[in-house]
């Protein structure tokens, strides 16, 4: 075989393996960027996840506590029991 034919398959082998390697560098990077991009995305769900989750135990404390604030004050309700206490009717209704 003449030299010059050796010489110009040794550089379209070596073209073709450069063509190679860089389609499979091509689709390693878009992978990772899918990666990169999913994960991103997990973060940002997981971010919501916690900003809704605040959301609903600040409404759940708000539902537990709103009862305590339409409750009569304690003075109110201590005088009532003095009065039903004190009174005969009262206490015949726990006897």
């Amino acid at each position: 075989m003449p030299l010059l034919f050796q010489v110009s398959q040794l550089k379209l082998e070596t073209a073709q393996m450069m063509q190679e390697y860089l389609a499979l560098r091509l689709d390693e990077e878009k992978h990772m960027r899918t990666l990169v991009e999913e994960i991103m995305q997990g973060h940002q769900n997981a971010q919501e996840a916690k900003v809704k989750l605040k959301e609903y135990k600040r409404k759940i404390g708000a539902r537990k506590i709103s009862p305590l604030l339409f409750r009569p004050p304690i003075h109110t309700r201590v005088a009532h029991l003095e009065l039903f206490f004190c009174r005969p009717e009262g206490i015949a209704r726990l006897l």
